[in-house]
């Protein structure tokens, strides 16, 4: 499950970068920190964005480094969304209203597939029972997903609004 949350800005800087036009900022590639004096630093970002405007072929190995940069961000947000749905999917339940919805829909699609001569009457209860599982695993997933998005949609994940001690303490109400 991959999400990924795109602004203006990061679109703005990808068509930038996908088209060469990419002004990039030294600061990426000369951290402050790495030099004694502000003079040596700055003569260091002088010196990378002199290399940047003058080289093409300096220029396409930042590209390549900022790109490589990008997707291990973008690898790591994915493994960080895929742990944290793992982590809410345990804890999220259905209440009697969505199990009763289900089961009924599990019977119906039985009652179906033996209209139809899929299977005989003795396999219509195993055959419903199957598919309430199938139902019962979207919904989970799908309950999941939404308070996942809900998270990423407000800033939540990051700050630990919604940690496994608090849905754990909601299971227990």
């Amino acid at each position: 499950m991959e999400m990924v949350i795109e602004n203006r800005r990061s679109i703005v800087d990808k068509a930038n970068r996908a088209f060469g036009f990419g002004d990039y900022d030294p600061s990426q590639f000369v951290k402050r920190q790495d030099y004694k004096t502000e003079a040596e630093y700055l003569a260091a970002r002088a010196d990378f964005y002199s290399r940047y405007t003058a080289d093409p072929s300096f220029r396409s190995t930042v590209r390549k480094v900022l790109q490589e940069r990008e997707e291990e961000a973008k690898r790591k947000e994915t493994e960080k969304n895929n742990e944290r749905f793992k982590q809410i999917r345990k804890h999220v339940l259905l209440d009697e209203f969505e199990r009763a919805h289900m089961d009924n829909e599990a019977v119906k699609m039985a009652h179906d597939d033996y209209a139809s001569g899929k299977i005989s009457s003795a396999q219509i209860g195993r055959k419903a029972h199957e598919y309430f599982n199938k139902l019962e695993a979207s919904a989970l997933d799908k309950k999941a997903g939404n308070i996942l998005m809900n998270e990423l949609f407000r800033g939540q994940r990051d700050e630990g609004k919604f940690t496994d001690d608090d849905l754990e303490s909601k299971e227990d109400d």
